[in-house]
């Protein structure tokens, strides 16, 4: 089993965690984002909407995103008090994909940190999303209180050309949440 460790982790965890020969932990440096501290402010009640996605990007075009992706990351903590963090992160297996992970108080925030109405978030987000190679999928995981939500299925920043998204959406707090609870003899394999 991988787990994917983003931030907050000491060496002696990185160091004990190698230890556990049962579990690859990979621990990821965000090349840009925030994620706000307990003393943020005002958080707005939830429930919660988190999103673990792989992006690819396109060759040459790493750093500006990075780059770009800084600059909508400094609107979003400010103009969306919802947006609890936000971080890119090179994938240790594909060094032509990043790791993109949203926190969100609740599903208001989701929405307002793609306002259209806002021209320079707008902008932002057009410069950034304009280094990701669209002809592969996103891919990864939503988790909602509405997974059902087509407006979590999509882009959020274009429909010419919108890339393929492959998401696993889960029902938040749903015993399922997880997802498939490994058997003792997968356990073993």
């Amino acid at each position: 089993d991988a787990l994917d460790c983003y931030g907050g982790w000491t060496e002696g965890l990185a160091a004990e965690s190698a230890a556990n020969s049962s579990v690859t932990y990979r621990f990821h440096a965000p090349m840009a984002g925030f994620v706000k501290a307990d003393d943020a402010g005002l958080i707005p009640e939830g429930p919660p909407l988190f999103g673990f996605t792989k992006r690819y990007v396109k060759p040459g075009c790493m750093d500006d995103l990075a780059s770009s992706f800084q600059t909508a990351s400094d609107l979003w903590r400010v103009k969306v008090p919802g947006i609890l963090g936000a971080s890119v992160s090179r994938d240790p297996d594909h060094a032509d994909r990043v790791h993109d992970l949203r926190l969100f108080a609740n599903h208001d925030a989701y929405l307002k940190h793609t306002d259209k109405s806002d021209d320079a978030l707008t902008a932002a987000m057009g410069v950034w999303f304009a280094n990701y190679d669209t002809s592969r999928p996103f891919i990864g995981e939503i988790y909602a209180p509405d997974p059902n939500d087509e407006r979590l299925h999509k882009s959020s920043v274009t429909s010419s050309p919108a890339p393929p998204i492959g998401l696993t959406s889960f029902r938040l707090g749903a015993p399922e949440m997880l997802g498939p609870i490994p058997t003792g003899e997968q356990r073993k394999a």
